[in-house]
């Protein structure tokens, strides 16, 4: 479809009614309904993820629940067309709408080269998808980035310290970083390693207390009484019992990203990826289809995707001209494939 020059969705639909190749080609039946509009995608060396529109229409069937202790409405409820769509919230309009996230791993070259497209169901979290995205984009192109700039979703813990330990740096925007708060946040609390413990604006003295397993986390107090009689207790927490502060096992990562804000280096990869990184999901938006996904189903979906970063590569390779790409990563996503490589073991056997 997009060498078709199709960009309307019921445009699509017009040529699936009468096409039956197209017609099993996207996923529908022979004798199945087809939906009146397409449903949309979401999608993140730099990473991003943007929302996009799954072409499945708007019914839902029961799903077997997942558990009775938090309810989403993609746990029991499941599209007729597309199941692995699931319904998302989306800022531009009401209800929910289905939908799938697209993530991209763009080159933090001025060529903006997209060396890597993944297309995930709402369901999987913004963030976890990037370890797998940054380490099968290394070992696919054989290079080795010096850093890597995201986007606040991607600023977890777990990102951060395995992006850290591997000797990379993650130049990514903490969550509730500079936002005011009614209370004191973390970052007013001064933290001694040596003797692993807080101590407050007050001067109070927080200590581990008991360890997390489940998420990796060590709550530090006070003692009993302590925040009680504190003359900052208004500004500190409303809590009957005190002062509490979670630290995760790799906080120590976290306060490594937290001294590179400010940095030259820093604020320039955020400057960068807004001007590099995000226009590239705007270009496949609104020129592309990204807006709206034609196919549906997970693997099928993810095929429409890197077709669209190829068209996007291709672009930049004919701007480029006689520029050519700086990079050896560059230069192997751009370089066409060797016409005589699938005959070469044919041949040998002739001679």
């Amino acid at each position: 479809m997009f060498y078709e020059g199709i960009r309307i969705e019921r445009g699509l639909t017009s040529i699936v009614s009468d096409h039956l190749s197209v017609r099993w080609y996207v996923g529908y039946d022979l004798h199945g309904p087809l939906p009146d509009h397409p449903a949309s995608p979401a999608s993140g060396i730099a990473l991003a993820s943007r929302y996009c529109a799954s072409s499945s229409s708007g019914s839902y069937s029961c799903r077997e629940q997942k558990g009775v202790w938090y309810r989403r409405k993609a746990d029991f409820l499941a599209s007729s067309t597309d199941p692995d769509s699931s319904p998302m919230k989306r800022t531009d309009s009401k209800g929910s709408h289905l939908g799938y996230y697209t993530h991209y791993v763009v080159d933090g070259g001025k060529a903006r080269i997209i060396l890597n497209a993944l297309v995930t169901p709402f369901e999987v979290t913004e963030n976890a998808p990037m370890l797998d995205l940054l380490w099968r984009t290394s070992f696919r192109w054989t290079i080795g980035p010096q850093q890597v700039t995201g986007d606040t979703a991607y600023g977890i813990t777990e990102n951060i310290a395995a992006v850290e330990r591997a000797g990379i740096r993650a130049y990514v925007p903490l969550t509730g970083a500079g936002k005011p708060r009614p209370y004191f946040g973390e970052e007013e609390f001064t933290y001694d390693p040596e003797q692993d413990l807080y101590r407050c604006p007050a001067g109070e003295i927080l200590s581990p207390k008991t360890f997390r397993a489940a998420r990796n986390q060590v709550i530090y107090e006070t003692e009993p009484g302590t925040c009680n009689s504190c003359s900052m207790r208004a500004q500190c927490t409303d809590n009957e019992t005190g002062r509490q502060l979670l630290r995760h096992r790799d906080e120590r990562y976290v306060d490594r990203v937290k001294s590179y804000r400010g940095t030259f280096a820093h604020e320039k990869a955020l400057r960068k990826r807004q001007v590099w990184v995000e226009p590239l999901f705007g270009e496949a938006k609104g020129w592309h289809g990204l807006r709206t996904f034609r196919l549906r189903r997970l693997k099928k979906v993810n095929i429409e995707a890197l077709l669209i970063a190829c068209g996007q590569n291709i672009k930049r390779l004919v701007v480029a001209g006689e520029r050519r790409p700086r990079k050896m990563a560059q230069a192997a996503v751009l370089r066409p494939p060797d016409p005589l490589s699938r005959c070469r073991s044919h041949l040998s056997r002739l001679i």
